[in-house]
């Protein structure tokens, strides 16, 4: 079984201020919070699990025969003062026109196809390597 392969290549652009470049030559700025124009790495993650779960309410809408049309997704990470990492994400969504009751399958499914979501419930290891 062959693998799909996701690079990003990310340099300085400043001082903490990173630059992310991806596959598709998209890029991102990435700093602390207040930096101009840029994301937070903490805002980057919950936006991506936004994104790629979008993506999939999408695709679920879509294959259950209606496309979710406009929606607004918001995200919330919490990380205990002093703590080392997120210890709870919400996503809350707003999709008009669509009974809750309709929608929540709908989310749900989404939810099992979320590759960034799912990583982070998994608690993917991070190998860090010096590139030979």
């Amino acid at each position: 079984m062959s693998n799909a392969v996701y690079r990003v290549t990310v340099r300085p652009i400043g001082d903490h201020v990173m630059e992310a470049t991806g596959g598709t030559d998209g890029r991102i700025v990435m700093g602390p919070k207040g930096t101009p124009n840029s994301f937070t790495p903490v805002e980057l993650l919950l936006a991506a699990i936004a994104g790629c779960s979008g993506i999939d309410l999408q695709t679920v809408g879509k294959n259950a025969g209606f496309d979710p049309g406009e929606f607004e997704m918001r995200v919330r990470g919490s990380k205990p003062l002093g703590g080392d990492g997120l210890t709870e994400i919400t996503v809350e969504y707003t999709v008009p026109g669509i009974d809750d009751d309709a929608l929540e399958p709908l989310i749900t499914d989404a939810e099992k196809l979320c590759t960034v979501s799912l990583t982070v419930e998994n608690s993917c290891p991070v190998d860090s390597v010096v590139a030979s």
